[in-house]
């Protein structure tokens, strides 16, 4: 999903959120955080910018862990 879908989103779903100065920065600072999310997988190419992919980890033990948790190992 790209990070313009997540935005759209976000604008569409959330409007408290996106009221809020600085929401933009704030979802890139959790995907990028959130051990749930990731990049895609890009073997042997440059990796694409702004796509991120969802763990299907995350969907089977039931969400997304707050990013309270700790950094991201990557």
């Amino acid at each position: 999903m790209s990070l313009q879908e997540i935005y759209l989103w976000f604008t569409e779903n959330q409007k408290e959120v996106v009221a809020r100065q600085g929401w933009q920065k704030s979802i890139r600072h959790n995907l990028s955080m959130n051990t749930a999310f990731s990049p895609p997988d890009s073997v042997g190419k440059k990796r694409k910018r702004g796509l991120w992919r969802l763990d299907p980890a995350a969907v089977v033990n039931g969400g997304v862990p707050p990013t309270s948790q700790g950094r991201n190992s990557r």
